[in-house]
């Protein structure tokens, strides 16, 4: 017998009925009708619910009071693209917690209490892209080497002392953001087990620097991105010598150093990127810095966005802005200006001199 297109529709209905049938929503969580998405947030949870349909594909777990991942925590959960366990209590992960996860491509792990992190803690994630491990407590960068897609890692606010990195990472790392560590120190060796990978951003800001090697940044020549900001104790050799790092990177797009610089600039400090075509450069919350000098932004004539604000400047030379043919933002508002400083910027479109 033929079946029409409307008896074949109705066929296939009852057909997707009856495979997820049986299929219930485990305890306290709340699921999608297909169970693709399994959200147990906020719930009191002190281990993952038992009954998790083997359709999920997001898993929601965060907001609860979960202290450890034993092995095969999610072994049954092949379709799971993404995890998140954030706000929790957890304190320890073991060995093979992941396991049976290859398509796993997010995992949030935000915002617990984690210290340590096992060498094998991450074994079987081939697929993982991004790594969020922000707000922990973590003394020691965890073992990198079994996440092979790896492109996006987050180790911001923790107790992290030094960035060094003890295996070698994916070569897929795009982004790296350290801020908010008590990290005084970077030397020259702490990035070459990255010296393989694509890195386009690094974010270093509010990490109480007080000094950088030189040759520390010497080995990104795809880096896009660069946060040092507000590192008040920074010297200026070490911006300068930071700088001169920045000249093998070509295609660097943005450079923050705000509130890193308390003393005077020199002319000439930006002049080895004169090859590298940065469009964007952050000088807010300069202190200390009274006089822009003649030639101070030599170097840079693709700039297209200079923030000077919320900075001490009173004065600045005429010859301060050569060279920046084709600037078109230029934010200069909570300064100590006592008169308009002299424009040679043929190109600038938008200008903020408010609270002068």
């Amino acid at each position: 017998m033929e079946l029409n297109w409307r008896e074949l529709s109705v066929l296939l209905v009852i057909f997707a009925a009856s495979s997820t049938s049986g299929t219930t929503c485990p305890n306290k969580c709340k699921c999608s009708a297909n169970f693709a998405t399994i959200s147990c947030q906020h719930q009191q949870l002190s281990q993952i619910p038992d009954g998790i349909p083997i359709q999920a594909h997001q898993l929601y777990l965060g907001y609860n009071l979960i202290t450890r991942l034993p092995e095969n925590s999610f072994s049954t959960l092949v379709n799971l693209t993404e995890i998140s366990l954030k706000n929790n209590e957890l304190v320890e992960i073991q060995a093979g917690a992941f396991s049976g996860l290859a398509r796993l491509k997010y995992l949030y792990l935000t915002q617990n209490s984690l210290k340590l992190i096992g060498d094998r803690a991450f074994d079987g994630l081939v697929s993982l892209q991004q790594l969020h491990l922000q707000q922990n407590q973590l003394i020691q960068v965890p073992n990198l080497s079994a996440m092979s897609s790896l492109t996006r890692l987050s180790f911001a606010n923790n107790k992290l002392k030094s960035i060094k990195i003890e295996t070698n990472p994916p070569v897929t790392l795009r982004s790296l953001v350290f801020s908010n560590n008590p990290i005084n120190k970077i030397s020259a060796d702490d990035f070459a087990p990255l010296k393989n990978c694509s890195l386009t951003k690094v974010d270093l800001s509010r990490c109480d620097l007080k000094s950088l090697e030189p040759g520390a940044f010497g080995n990104f020549p795809h880096l896009q991105s660069l946060s040092v900001s507000y590192n008040s104790n920074l010297q200026l050799a070490a911006i300068a010598s930071l700088i001169k790092d920045l000249a093998n990177s070509s295609v660097l797009f943005a450079l923050d150093i705000s509130g890193s610089i308390s003393e005077e600039i020199p002319p000439n400090m930006f002049s080895s990127l004169q090859s590298v075509k940065l469009k964007q450069l952050s000088l807010s919350h300069t202190t200390k810095c009274k006089v822009l000098q003649n030639g101070t932004f030599s170097g840079l004539p693709s700039l297209n966005f200079l923030d000077l604000s919320h900075s001490d400047i009173e004065q600045i030379e005429t010859g301060a802005f050569f060279g920046l043919k084709d600037l078109q933002r230029l934010d200069m508002q909570n300064l100590n200006l006592g008169r308009v400083p002299y424009f040679p910027l043929p190109t600038l479109q938008q200008l903020n001199l408010n609270h002068n």
